[in-house]
């Protein structure tokens, strides 16, 4: 939404891909595993929750330190130019950054597999699913915030 109101609407979807890759990183690892390690260990569960929480609250603190509470009034609606790999890497930092992926993927893809058939296809179509969903959502909601962006923008509405 951030990415969308600042930036324009390919920058949004750059970070809404980059937060899909993060969550098919997140799928991955807990496939291999890594999110019954997390519910295993106290420790490695709360670090990763630390880590994640510290970056967001930076984010926050970044949001609320810019021009009308993150919200750039003078930028325009459309960055010529820009690289997306920023905003990408934007969306991937906020959707790594969340260790209850890992153990909500680890919790909910189980109940939807058939233990005698072959996991990775499985786990593949769950996978794409999941995703495709998730970034239908997330274009949705950024062609809809760059669309109302500029009224949002003003700064009648902004006061």
């Amino acid at each position: 939404m951030t990415t969308a109101l600042n930036e324009d609407k390919s920058s949004a979807l750059a970070a809404a891909a980059g937060s899909i890759s993060a969550v098919l990183g997140v799928m991955t690892l807990s496939a291999l595993g890594l999110g019954a390690l997390l519910a295993a260990s106290e420790l490695a569960f709360t670090t990763v929750k630390v880590i994640g929480a510290v970056y967001l609250i930076w984010l926050g603190i970044k949001t609320f330190r810019g021009d009308a509470g993150g919200v750039d009034i003078k930028k325009a609606a459309t960055v010529s130019g820009k690289s997306l790999r920023s905003p990408y890497a934007r969306g991937f930092l906020v959707g790594s950054s969340n260790p209850k992926a890992i153990l909500f993927f680890t919790a909910f893809f189980p109940q939807f597999l058939n233990p005698t058939e072959p996991f990775a296809p499985q786990y593949a179509i769950l996978a794409l699913t999941f995703v495709t969903f998730e970034f239908s959502v997330l274009a949705a909601c950024a062609s809809g915030v760059s669309a109302i962006a500029p009224v949002l923008r003003s700064s009648w509405h902004m006061r």
